[in-house]
């Protein structure tokens, strides 16, 4: 337990005889919503583009959240350089994390197929 008073507390429940357990589940929230603005967006090809030239740990789990909680927009990633690593030593490019992800990508360039998409 983390302090005195929840040991007293859970010292009365014992003592009157009622079941109970210590932090038995973990719950996820958000306390105040968050707002993510993407890099462009092709009106005419109803798409948005995320340039990444770094892709952090935070970053990663930002752009999984903003899919998560947007679906009905189109994020596409753009990767300055795919071959880096998403951390030193792991074996995972940026292309590889991408394509775990289902995120559509390319490097440095949009993609021409992108262009040929449209109304989609």
């Amino acid at each position: 337990m983390k302090s005195m008073g929840e040991v007293r507390f859970a010292a009365d429940l014992t003592q009157k005889g009622i079941v109970w357990k210590y932090e038995p589940e973990t719950w996820v929230y958000q306390y105040e919503p968050q707002k993510y603005t993407p890099d462009f967006w092709l009106p005419e090809h109803n798409m948005y583009i995320e340039y990444k030239g770094k892709m952090t740990n935070e970053i990663r789990r930002k752009l999984l959240a903003v899919r998560k909680c947007n679906p009905q927009y189109d994020l596409r990633l753009v990767f300055e350089r795919i071959a880096n690593k998403i951390r030193k030593g792991s074996p995972t490019t940026y292309d590889k994390w991408a394509e775990q992800k289902n995120f559509k990508w390319t490097e440095q360039l949009i993609e021409q197929a992108w262009l040929e998409e449209v109304g989609k």
